[in-house]
C-alpha cells in the first residue's frame, strides 16, 4: 500500500537512496548502473557506481537502505519458497548490472556497463559451487542469492554493443562448462534485467578480472532479435530561454495534484531522508537531486527554481549555483519531463 505522505514508499520499503548524480549521456560511464528501490517500481531510479553496489552487498546497507535484516528475514522464511519470493519482492532493491536504464527498459539504455549477471539457481552444494564459479577469470564479483540456494556471478566482458546482449548471454553461460549448464536459465536475458541485492558478508570480488572476449556471430546488431540502443543526450540547450521553449512543447499528462502540492511532498520527503542537505558539501547535489524529481513530475521550471532558491540561499548557497544546478537537472531530464506526473497520487 502506498503511503500518501511518502512518495516513494511501497510495502515494507520506505527509504529512498541517492547515488551519483545523473551523468550526461555523452560522457563515458562504463561503471554506472541503475538501482530501483523495489522490483515493482521501475519508474523510480537512482544511478550508482557499480563499485558502490559491490560494497553495499558486502556491508548490507546503501545510503538509507539497510537490507541486512531483510536478508535475514528472507533466509529465515525457508523452506517456504512462496513466502521467500514474496518477501524478496517487498523488501529488496534491484540493480541493472548491465548498465544504466532510466526507466528500467531496454529502450532506455543510457550507458552499457560491459557486465552481465548470470544466475546459478538451486545448486546442490552452494559453497562448493561458489568457490568454483569464483575461479573463472572473467567473474568480477559473486554473491549468494537472496534465498541462499544459488549464486549470482557478475561477469566482466569486452562487448561494447548492447544489441548483442542476448548472444553474449548464451556465450557466457556456455563458458562455465557443462557442469553448470543445468543450473543456468537457458533463455537469453533482457539487457535491462534487474537483479535483487542482498547482504552477503562473504561476497567475493576479483582483484584483477579478465574480461570475457565476446565474438559475435553476426556483423551487425540488426541480426539480433533485440536491438536496444544507447540513448542520445537528452538535450543540447543553450540558455534558460531555450530550455523554457523546449519544456513548453512537451504536453503534460493530467494530474490531480498541483505543482505546489508536488513540491511540498517532495521537499518534505527530502528533509526527512536527507537531513544533511543544507550542510556544506551537500547543498549543490541536493538542489540537483530535488530538481530532477521536480522535472520528472512535470513541475514548472520557474516555480521549481524560485522554490529551490528560497530554500537554499538561506543555507548559504549562491543563487548562480542554484540556478546552474536546476538548469542542469531539467536539461538532463528533458526527455523525462512529466513522465511520472500521471502516476502521482
Amino acid at each position: 500500500m502506498r503511503n500518501s505522505d511518502d512518495p516513494y514508499s511501497y510495502g515494507f520499503y520506505a527509504a529512498a537512496p541517492f547515488g551519483a548524480p545523473y551523468v550526461a549521456d555523452d560522457s563515458p560511464a562504463p561503471d554506472l548502473v541503475t538501482l530501483n528501490p523495489n522490483v515493482r517500481l521501475p519508474q523510480i531510479y537512482w544511478t550508482y557506481d557499480i563499485n558502490t553496489i559491490y560494497d553495499a552487498i558486502s556491508n548490507g546497507f546503501l545510503d538509507h537502505i539497510d537490507f541486512r535484516s531483510a536478508t535475514q528475514q528472507i533466509l529465515s522464511a525457508a523452506p517456504d519458497k512462496v513466502l521467500q519470493d514474496t518477501l524478496k519482492c517487498q523488501l529488496l532493491p534491484v540493480v541493472t548490472f548491465s548498465g544504466r536504464f532510466e526507466p528500467r527498459s531496454a529502450a532506455y539504455c543510457k550507458s552499457y556497463s560491459r557486465r552481465i549477471a548470470i544466475d546459478f539457481d538451486y545448486v546442490s552444494d552452494v559453497e562448493t559451487a561458489f568457490t568454483s564459479i569464483c575461479s573463472y577469470p572473467f567473474v568480477e564479483f559473486a554473491f549468494r542469492t537472496p534465498k541462499g540456494q544459488g549464486v549470482k556471478a557478475i561477469v566482466l566482458h569486452d562487448n561494447a554493443n548492447p544489441a548483442f546482449h542476448h548472444e553474449l548471454y548464451k556465450q557466457v553461460s556456455g563458458a562455465f562448462g557443462p557442469h553448470f549448464s543445468s543450473f543456468i536459465d537457458p533463455n537469453p536475458k533482457d539487457v535491462a534485467r534487474a537483479t535483487f541485492l542482498r547482504h552477503d558478508p562473504k561476497a567475493w570480488r576479483s582483484a584483477n578480472p579478465v574480461p570475457y572476449h565476446f565474438i559475435p556471430s553476426s556483423n551487425t546488431a540488426a541480426a539480433t532479435n533485440t536491438t536496444p540502443s544507447i540513448a542520445t543526450k537528452p538535450c543540447n540547450i543553450n540558455g534558460i530561454g531555450a530550455l523554457r521553449e523546449a519544456l513548453a512543447k512537451i504536453p503534460l499528462p493530467a494530474c490531480k495534484k498541483s505543482n505546489q502540492s508536488i513540491i511540498s511532498s517532495i521537499d518534505g520527503f527530502e528533509k526527512r531522508q536527507h537531513p544533511e542537505r543544507f550542510k556544506e558539501g551537500h547543498r549543490a547535489v541536493s538542489v540537483y537531486r530535488e530538481a530532477c524529481q521536480f522535472c520528472r513530475l512535470g513541475v514548472d521550471f520557474d516555480m521549481a527554481l524560485r522554490f529551490l532558491r528560497a530554500s537554499f540561499v538561506a543555507a548559504g548557497l549562491g543563487e548562480d549555483e542554484i540556478s546552474r544546478q536546476v538548469f542542469r537537472a531539467y536539461c538532463d531530464n528533458l526527455q523525462q519531463y512529466g513522465a511520472r506526473r500521471a502516476s502521482w497520487k
